[in-house]
């Protein structure tokens, strides 16, 4: 019921973000878009934040908890070798200079996670509302806490898109590697 009620609320609020935009299409025709700007965008994705950011027992949460009060990291660089060596970094980076507390963590993973999707939704999605709705409604979102990490990995990938666009290849192939 709780995921059904963010479902609408957000959707609802994707929908008061969008602003239209002209564009003229290749036969010269008006064809308009509504593109949300960043902010707004940020205040419609607030709810999900919240609720996905400060979670203690859905999904695999007790799963990151458990791994983030495990971890004792003496240095960033600590798990290098480990199979995902930039959530590693990222994971004792917060660990050392952050916080220690595993529920913090989550939401400085969440938080960054959604601002990541969401600058990417915010610049190139047409139907910013639509684009929330598909996210909601083809459970992708259920991934901001179930595969946090894979998650991660892939908002930094969305995000990174704009540097391929730019052919800015160095950038683009750095963001590629930290995910």
């Amino acid at each position: 019921m709780v995921h059904y009620l963010l479902f609408i609320f957000t959707s609802l609020f994707a929908k008061a973000a969008e602003r239209p935009e002209k564009m003229l299409d290749s036969e010269s025709r008006k064809n308009e878009e509504t593109r949300a700007g960043f902010i707004a965008a940020v205040i419609a994705y607030v709810p999900l934040i919240i609720l996905y950011g400060l979670r203690d027992s859905i999904g695999d949460t007790p799963g990151y908890i458990e791994t983030f009060n495990r971890i004792n990291p003496q240095s960033v660089f600590d798990s290098l070798s480990d199979r995902n060596p930039g959530y590693s970094v990222f994971q004792n980076f917060v660990k050392l200079y952050i916080t220690d507390n595993p529920n913090i963590f989550l939401l400085i993973l969440t938080i960054i996670s959604v601002l990541l999707l969401l600058g990417t939704l915010s610049k190139y999605s047409p139907m910013f509302a639509l684009s929330t709705f598909v996210f909601f409604g083809s459970t992708e979102a259920s991934y901001v806490f179930n595969g946090a990490r894979q998650f991660f990995a892939i908002a930094i990938m969305l995000y990174s898109l704009k540097y391929a666009e730019k052919s800015k290849i160095i950038k683009y192939t750095i963001c590629c590697i930290i995910a």
